[in-house]
């Protein structure tokens, strides 16, 4: 009963974003046991896009592997932090003490991403598209330190964020309008991304829900660069908005130019404020080392709303 349900619920999904889409597919395979997992997506150029879905407790629950190629998005599997103790566990877990992250990117939600990125280079700075589509994203490297994301808030259909937050991913979807929002869009207030090394995110998930915070992971994040790059990362979206989300940095290539100076004459990003409440603030001191990141307290979700730069003397 449970495979025929699921075969009718997967079936009205296709005809969905068979709407918005050049190609939606699902095929169905057996995986045998399973908990239930969720969805993730991330932004990519490539011809081939997948999503997979594992549900159920038992074993026998077929598993959904969705194509979608509408030149846009790539969609992969992941799970959600209530699952990764029993399914996920890939490395053995470190001591809370070992754990410490850094700033990562910071992340600016715009409308239109060819104005953002005329602005950021208006400003002296050098903006190179995510993807050769330049429909998504771009980015302002520095050879050093955390970077600076310009994303396209429109990139994704809203029906897709209708059957994300169905399958789980909430989340990432509450991001992704967070970054919408009109304190946010267009503004010179940015959201937050902390990073760790190539990895996966296992033992900093367990740290935060030992904290009550849990969240979404996502495993399998890739895009190809407009130099023909391959770069893979995995992500992790807390619930709640008042802390960063966490990424795994880039374990196949680098993409940050060496020893680099921007037409202004940046080198880095020396200091990050964020703004956010006492207690994300004090998750976030034992989670991360990194003193570009001055905090302040206000009753706000999580906020930059200041960056000073290196420069080069």
């Amino acid at each position: 009963m449970k495979r025929i349900t699921f075969l009718v619920v997967s079936t009205f999904f296709c005809t969905l974003v068979f709407a918005q889409s050049k190609v939606a597919v699902f095929n169905l395979a057996d995986k045998g046991s399973t908990n239930y997992v969720g969805v993730g997506w991330c932004f990519s150029n490539e011809a081939s896009n997948n999503l997979e879905i594992e549900s159920g407790e038992n074993a026998g629950v077929p598993k959904a592997k969705m194509r979608y190629d509408n030149g846009k998005s790539d969609l992969w599997s992941s799970s959600s932090s209530e699952a990764y103790l029993q399914n996920m566990r890939d490395e053995p877990m470190k001591n809370d003490e070992n754990i410490k992250m850094r700033a990562g990117h910071i992340i600016f939600g715009v409308d239109n991403l060819e104005e953002a990125v005329k602005k950021w280079r208006d400003r002296g700075f050098s903006v190179e598209y995510g993807t050769k589509s330049k429909k998504d994203n771009a980015l302002i490297y520095f050879s050093e330190g955390p970077y600076i994301e310009l994303l396209n808030v429109k990139a994704i259909p809203g029906s897709l964020k209708w059957i994300f937050k169905l399958f789980g991913a909430k989340p990432f979807i509450d991001r992704m309008n967070y970054l919408a929002d009109s304190s946010m869009l267009n503004k010179d207030v940015a959201g937050l991304c902390i990073e760790k090394d190539a990895g996966n995110l296992l033992d900093e998930i367990e740290f935060l829900k030992k904290r009550d915070v849990t969240g979404f992971y996502m495993k399998k994040c890739k895009r190809n660069d407009p130099k023909g790059n391959k770069l893979t990362w995995k992500l992790f979206f807390p619930k709640t908005l008042r802390l960063p989300f966490l990424m795994t940095y880039f374990d196949n290539h680098d993409p940050k130019p060496k020893n680099f100076v921007h037409p202004n004459g940046a080198v880095s990003v020396k200091r990050i404020k964020l703004v956010t409440t006492e207690n994300s603030i004090k998750i976030l001191k034992d989670l991360v080392d990194d003193e570009r990141i001055e905090y302040e307290i206000g009753d706000l979700k999580a906020q930059v709303v200041d960056i000073e730069y290196k420069y080069d003397k």
